[in-house]
């Protein structure tokens, strides 16, 4: 049984990369879905046989969930599309359910085991695989794009199906390489350094590979808080580090060198300078003169906004006006921002559940980071931030990311109390899972 429990966390993470292999499209039941249902079936047995699924019912995280979704529910039953609201309300559930299993499961193992080293490299190995399939589509070497409707245009989207989603994907998981990066630095394993550094630059070029905006900006925040955060060891000088750094900036320089003058470089280029001017052009002058991907978003946060005042208490129920942007503005992508299609749907009720949870969430991680003081936390609260930032620019309330890791993660934190949880990430007894799952069994 101590076997299966790093086996069922590593398959729970590798899954997160599959959710784009759909089974069926009518039920947009895909791979990760089917997967994750033997997951957690898994889990849920070996959490009844540990004997120990009791949990505290002043758990914060579980409090906010539990608000969120009385409202969701509640704004379905009163929503003028309860058919669409009901749906997606269900969806919520489903996922929140999972959640709880994934916490049961966190809470009868070593928290230890729960992303550590070895998980967070195999996300790492699983994320580099699918970032080299993003490259090798660019260069026309293979066509994962073709087989989820994204081929042919100069935005790249590889076996993760969407370019803006697949851009998402890989700002939240960089911040991961740069933990087993700054690992190996402590440690002082310059082959891995040098190959982190490797490959979190072959993860950031497939990201600008997307043409993607929002993965720009997501990139320069994690650079600059990782940079600040991590100072002490960055601008440490070392001769050593010193030629680690030139060998990178070489090898950097060389790839750009070799693929200056292919067209396709020169057109992705071209299109992100197009669309960051029409950005500016936006703040500026309150129009998109070059294109209409502002002024539509604007359009639809608008939209929302009158959806919202007309619904201000409980909402009009999750998804249940998305076919009126279709009728009134011809568009079905949602809102473009998660928060707006959480205010819409639930309405101030719901929404400020939605909020509190982030925010729980965030200092969670935050407090996991100073207790234990082990910089995975800090890395892990990096990449939840890069999930806020995206759930600002997609409507993606159905984060893989957010409700398979972070949610989980923070009902494990609030469910023990500071002292038990300083006991059991002591840097003494953290890399000891027989003395942790002891002193679960002391609190």
């Amino acid at each position: 049984m101590k076997k299966l429990i790093p086996i069922l966390f590593l398959f729970l993470f590798i899954i997160l990369f599959f959710d784009c292999f759909y089974v069926s499209l009518r039920f947009s039941i895909s791979i990760y879905h089917i997967m994750l249902v033997g997951i957690l079936f898994l889990m849920l047995i070996t959490a009844f046989l540990n004997g120990n699924i009791k949990f505290r019912l002043d758990n914060l995280t579980l409090g906010l969930l539990t608000g969120f979704l009385f409202f969701g529910l509640l704004s379905a039953l009163f929503s003028f599309n309860q058919p669409i609201a009901f749906s997606t309300t269900l969806k919520v559930f489903l996922y929140a359910f999972s959640s709880f299993i994934i916490f049961l499961f966190i809470k009868n193992s070593p928290i230890n085991i729960f992303l550590n080293y070895k998980a967070i490299n195999v996300i790492c190995w699983v994320g580099l695989m699918v970032s080299l399939i993003m490259i090798t589509d660019f260069f026309n070497l293979t066509n994962f794009s073709d087989l989820f409707g994204y081929g042919g245009g100069i935005r790249q989207g590889g076996i993760l199906g969407n370019p803006d989603h697949a851009s998402a994907t890989f700002s939240i998981i960089l911040p991961l390489f740069l933990y087993c990066l700054m690992e190996n630095q402590v440690n002082k394993n310059l082959t891995k350094v040098f190959s982190y550094m490797i490959f979190s630059f072959i993860v950031i070029s497939a990201n600008l590979l997307t043409g993607s905006r929002m993965g720009f900006l997501m990139l320069a925040a994690t650079g600059i808080i990782f940079s600040f955060v991590e100072k002490k060891y960055l601008f440490k000088f070392s001769t050593r580090r010193l030629f680690l750094f030139i060998a990178v900036m070489i090898i950097g320089v060389g790839a750009v060198y070799l693929v200056r003058n292919n067209d396709k470089i020169i057109e992705l280029v071209t299109s992100l300078e197009v669309r960051a001017k029409s950005i500016i052009f936006f703040v500026i002058l309150h129009e998109d003169v070059i294109g209409r991907s502002m002024d539509s978003r604007a359009e639809l946060l608008s939209f929302g906004w009158k959806m919202f005042l007309a619904h201000p208490l409980f909402g009009s129920g999750l998804s249940a006006s998305y076919p009126l942007l279709e009728q009134v503005l011809m568009s079905p992508n949602a809102y473009h921002n998660t928060f707006m299609d959480i205010l819409v749907g639930t309405g101030l009720f719901g929404f400020s559940f939605f909020i509190g949870m982030l925010f729980v969430i965030g200092k969670n991680l935050y407090k996991l980071w100073r207790i234990s003081g082990d910089r995975k936390y800090f890395y892990l609260l990096l990449s939840f931030l890069n999930v806020c930032m995206e759930m600002f620019f997609l409507s993606s309330s159905s984060n893989r990311f957010l409700w398979t890791v972070f949610i989980p993660l923070s009902l494990y934190a609030d469910s023990c109390k500071t002292k038990k949880l300083a006991v059991l990430l002591k840097t003494k007894i953290k890399d000891n899972p027989d003395i942790q799952a002891e002193a679960i069994k002391n609190f």
